[in-house]
């Protein structure tokens, strides 16, 4: 199996990839949790439910933007000068 552990992964996505549990440290217990747990790796998860792929989507009810994955890839670099895994997850 190949090791990954110490390697740096980012989740962004919608509520599929973000969980909305809560885990045993207080982080969310999505997909990041699970896949970054399991392999050891350090993880971050940016995702929100209700987030877009693509952007200018908006709300119907507020018409407020929705979390826009495309436009948080420069928000998630400057967090971050080392990445080795990128992962995004959406429906729309």
């Amino acid at each position: 199996m190949l090791n990954l552990r110490g390697k740096v992964i980012v989740f962004d996505g919608d509520s599929i990839c973000h969980g909305g549990r809560t885990g045993v440290n207080g982080d969310n217990a999505g997909w990041a949790a699970r896949v970054g747990g399991a392999l050891s790796m350090e993880w971050y998860n940016y995702s929100v439910g209700g987030g877009t792929i693509t952007g200018d989507m908006y709300q119907e009810s507020t018409g407020l933007a929705r979390h826009w994955i495309c436009r948080n890839i420069d928000k998630i670099r400057e967090l971050h000068d080392k990445v080795d895994y990128l992962i995004f997850e959406g429906g729309t």
